[in-house]
C-alpha cells in the first residue's frame, strides 16, 4: 500500500516530465494515460514497448524510456468506444502485461518483469470488469471439461440421462450469464460471447460431439459484427475451439474440413480470420496435433504480403528447422551420387509412397534390420512402394559391397561424408537406422518406422 501511494504522489510529475513515446499519440482530452510499474526489472532494461497483439504475433505501438530510478513510465492512447486490447512490455512481444482502454483518463498498471502477464491494473473499473467475467468464463469452462469427462464415462455404460441433465442446467446457466450482460450492457458481452457455447451431451441432430462443436462453439457470437474486427479474443477463442476439437479424437481429414468451414465464414485475408487462423494454428500446436504445420503453410502464403506483425519470419524459420520431421510438411530433396556414380534425387520418386533409409556399411543395426527391409520392399514395391537408400559411409567400395551381400534392390545415393554428410545434417539424423517415410505428393508421413510398425503404416495405406 505504501508503494502504490507513493507511485499515485509521483504520478503527476511523470506525466509532466515523461517525453512522449515515439509513436505514441501526444496526451489529449481523448486520451488514455496508462502509468505502469514493473518491479525488479534487469539492469539492462531501459525502455518498455506498447504492442497491439494478433495473437501469434504483435507489433509496436509505441515506445517509453525509463526517466525514474523506480521503473516508472507511461504511455499515452486513444481513448476508444469500445475496449480496446494493448500489451506492455520490454523487448520480447510474446510476453506482456494486458491492459484493457476504453474512454478512461487514467490507468495505473501494477506488475513484476518476471511475471508481466500477471500484471494487475490498479482503479481501472473497465480492466476489473474484464478480469470478473474472465473468471467466469474461466469457471464455466472448467465445470464444462468435468461434465463432458462425465458423459464421455456414462456414455460407455449407455446410461447418460443424470450427466445429461447436469449438462443441460450447465448450458442454461451460461446462456443466462451472457444475457445478464448485454441486459446491463456490459462492454465485455460480446467477447464473452466468443468464450461461452454450449456443451454436448448427446444431442439429436448430431453426428457426434466433432460435429456439435463445430456448429455450436460460436452459437452466441455474431462473427460478421464489425465489432470482432480488431479484438485480439478471437485468436483464443478459436485456439479454445481447435483445442475442443482435438480432444474428440476425429480423424485429420474430418477435422480439416470442420476447421476450413469455419475460416471460409471470415472475410477472405482479413484481420479476423488471420486471427483466427492463427488461433487454430496455436491450438493444433498445443495438442501436437499433425495438421498444425499444414496450417501454418497456409498462413503464411495468405498473409506474407499484409501488414507485418513479426510472425510471418519466425513461421518460416520454424518450419525451415522442423521440415524434415514435422508430419504433412513436404520432405526436403535429397540428391547424390549412385553407386555407379550418376546422379539421383528424392524427387524422382514422386508419385511412390517411399522410405527414405538413413544407414552405413558399418551399422550392425542397419545390417541387421536389411533382410526385414528387403522383405517389406519385396511386398509392397509392385503397389507403388519404394526405398532411398541414404548412406553414411565414407569407403565407396564397402558401401557399394554391403548393398550387394544384403541384396538391397532400391534406390542408393552417398556423399560419402559419414557422419558430416549434408544429408545427414539435412534430416537432423543423428543416429542410424533412421527412416523417413514419404507420401506420394513428397510430404512426411511418419518417422523412424521400422519392422512390425512400417509393415503395418504400409498395410494401412496399400491394404494386405
Amino acid at each position: 500500500m505504501h508503494k502504490l501511494l507513493a507511485f499515485l504522489c509521483l504520478l503527476p510529475t511523470l506525466l509532466s516530465a515523461q517525453p512522449s513515446a515515439k509513436n505514441t499519440p501526444t496526451t489529449t482530452a481523448k486520451n488514455t494515460i496508462i502509468a505502469c510499474r514493473i518491479l525488479e526489472r534487469p539492469a539492462n532494461v531501459d525502455s518498455f514497448y506498447l504492442y497491439e497483439t494478433i495473437g501469434l504475433g504483435s507489433r509496436i505501438m509505441g515506445r517509453s524510456i525509463l526517466r525514474t530510478s523506480d521503473s516508472a513510465f507511461v504511455f499515452s492512447v486513444p481513448t476508444s468506444s469500445t475496449p480496446k486490447m494493448y500489451g506492455i512490455g520490454a523487448s520480447n512481444p510474446a510476453v506482456f502485461a494486458k491492459v484493457w482502454v476504453a474512454e478512461e483518463p487514467e490507468i495505473t498498471l501494477w506488475g513484476n518483469f518476471m511475471y508481466l502477464e500477471k500484471s494487475r491494473t490498479v482503479g481501472s473499473p473497465l480492466n476489473r470488469s474484464w478480469e470478473t467475467v474472465q473468471k467466469r468464463v474461466d469457471g464455466f469452462r472448467a465445470v464444462g471439461e468435468d461434465l463432458n469427462f462425465q458423459f464421455r464415462q456414462a456414455a460407455n455404460g449407455g446410461d447418460v440421462k443424470g450427466i445429461g441433465g447436469q449438462i443441460e442446467q450447465h448450458n442454461k446457466n451460461k446462456k443466462n450469464y451472457l444475457d445478464s450482460l448485454k441486459l446491463v450492457n456490459s462492454p465485455f458481452w460480446k467477447l464473452a460471447c466468443l468464450h461461452v457455447s454450449p456443451d454436448f451431451r448427446g444431442d439429436k441432430g448430431y453426428e457426434d460431439a466433432g460435429d456439435f462443436i463445430a456448429r455450436e462453439s460460436f452459437r452466441h457470437a455474431n462473427l460478421s459484427d464489425v465489432y470482432y474486427n480488431d479484438q485480439p479474443e478471437i485468436y483464443y477463442a478459436f485456439e479454445q475451439f481447435a483445442r475442443r476439437l482435438a480432444m474428440v479424437l476425429i480423424t485429420s481429414d474430418r477435422m480439416q474440413k470442420l476447421v476450413d468451414a469455419q475460416l471460409v465464414k471470415l472475410p477472405e485475408g482479413s484481420k479476423i480470420q488471420r486471427m483466427a487462423m492463427g488461433g487454430i494454428i496455436s491450438g493444433l500446436k498445443g495438442t501436437g496435433h499433425v495438421l498444425s504445420a499444414a496450417y501454418s503453410t497456409k498462413y503464411i502464403d495468405k498473409f506474407r504480403l499484409a501488414a507485418n506483425y513479426g510472425e510471418i519470419n519466425q513461421m518460416e524459420y520454424e518450419i525451415s528447422k522442423n521440415r524434415s520431421s514435422t508430419i504433412g510438411l513436404e520432405a526436403p530433396d535429397l540428391a547424390g551420387m549412385t553407386p555407379d556414380s550418376s546422379a539421383y534425387s528424392l524427387r524422382q520418386l514422386r508419385g511412390k509412397v517411399t522410405l527414405i533409409d538413413f544407414w552405413a556399411s558399418w551399422c550392425g543395426p542397419c545390417r541387421r534390420e536389411n533382410p526385414n527391409v528387403v522383405q517389406t520392399y519385396n511386398k509392397y514395391h509392385a503397389k507403388g512402394f519404394d526405398i532411398l537408400g541414404v548412406s553414411l559411409d565414407t569407403d565407396a567400395k564397402r558401401w557399394r559391397d554391403a548393398i550387394k551381400q544384403d541384396g538391397l534392390p532400391w534406390h542408393h545415393i552417398s556423399d560419402l561424408g559419414g557422419w558430416q554428410s549434408k544429408h545427414a545434417a539435412l534430416y537432423s539424423v543423428s543416429s542410424i537406422p533412421t527412416t523417413v517415410l514419404v507420401d506420394k505428393e513428397g510430404r512426411i508421413l511418419a518417422r523412424n518406422l521400422r519392422g512390425e510398425q512400417l509393415g503395418e503404416k504400409l498395410k494401412e495405406i496399400f491394404g494386405e
